[in-house]
């Protein structure tokens, strides 16, 4: 296997779907495979320590699901990218949970021995992985926690997304709430540029969410990642909703707090208004608490 065949076989990789529903266990296994394996840790390693962990990651990472299940990408991972040791690919989906407890999986090794020692494909891989299933905000938090460190990425090293630009949906949105944030009204200026202040998507894109006003909500940098993370959303009367797992210092009040179940700054035009459908996925996908 070759760097580029690995990384045609990492994008046909099968993902269970439903609708737009997130489904990015495969992609967190994987992930923390390759946290493990750039530390020098085993190339196989035992299902418990792996389930553990991965549950972890998906109860932060994952959508919010009552149940997380580590056990179903463990077993399902395409062979041609994942080994459990003393097993073949038919074996596999017949296991039971109960069964898994002493097995040991990992990367092949000749995906090992690929990744190994180039850093400029463990950054191809992640920045795949990453960019199909994860919104940019997570991004450094997800290498964080895997144990992840990328160099520097330049133009030869980024892996393109799938998921097409459109580089006049942050202006238009931006345009659409008058140049300040939807929740808190923060507006500030640098010459004639706008100052951490941001267009972010309510559905996100690699989950079908498309480049439309409607999809889009202006927002200062703080808001920005906390709708992005599931610490905000909005119910379908654009109040908003703040995640009780959101705590801190004082900050935390009149950022958060001050303004739950209070309509957000509108749009000018009432066309350019957040979509119901947009903001239905994102409660039931990204938001942490519970909702209408």
């Amino acid at each position: 296997m070759t760097p580029d065949q690995l990384i045609a076989a990492l994008q046909r990789r099968k993902v269970w779907k439903r609708g737009t529903q997130r489904a990015p266990h495969k992609a967190l296994l994987l992930l923390q495979a390759l946290g493990s394996l750039s530390r020098g840790d085993p190339r196989l390693r035992p299902y418990d320590a792996i389930a553990d962990n991965l549950k972890e990651l998906l109860n932060r990472f994952g959508p919010p699901r009552q149940t997380p299940h580590p056990e179903s990408p463990f077993t399902r991972l395409e062979p041609e990218f994942w080994e459990i040791q003393g097993l073949e690919p038919s074996q596999r989906t017949e296991l039971k949970i109960s069964e898994l407890h002493g097995l040991e999986a990992g990367f092949p090794e000749c995906v090992a021995g690929l990744l190994k020692g180039d850093s400029e494909l463990v950054s191809r891989v992640a920045n795949l992985l990453l960019e199909s299933e994860f919104e940019e905000s997570y991004h450094g938090a997800i290498l964080d926690a895997v144990g992840l460190t990328l160099p520097s990425a330049d133009s030869e090293t980024v892996v393109e997304e799938s998921v097409s630009r459109d580089p006049n949906f942050s202006k238009r949105v931006i345009q659409a709430y008058q140049f300040r944030c939807a929740v808190c009204g923060f507006g500030a200026k640098l010459y004639h540029d706008t100052l951490a202040l941001e267009a972010a998507h309510i559905q996100w894109r690699s989950k079908g969410g498309p480049n439309e006003v409607p999809n889009g909500l202006a927002l200062c940098a703080i808001h920005r990642k906390a709708l992005a993370r599931g610490g905000i959303s909005l119910d379908d009367d654009l109040k908003l909703l703040v995640s009780p797992e959101i705590h801190g210092y004082d900050e935390v009040e009149p950022w958060f707090f001050a303004f739950e179940g209070q309509p957000i700054r509108p749009p000018r035009k009432d066309r350019d208004a957040p979509g119901p459908g947009f903001l239905a996925w994102h409660r039931r996908e990204v938001f942490r608490g519970e909702h209408p």
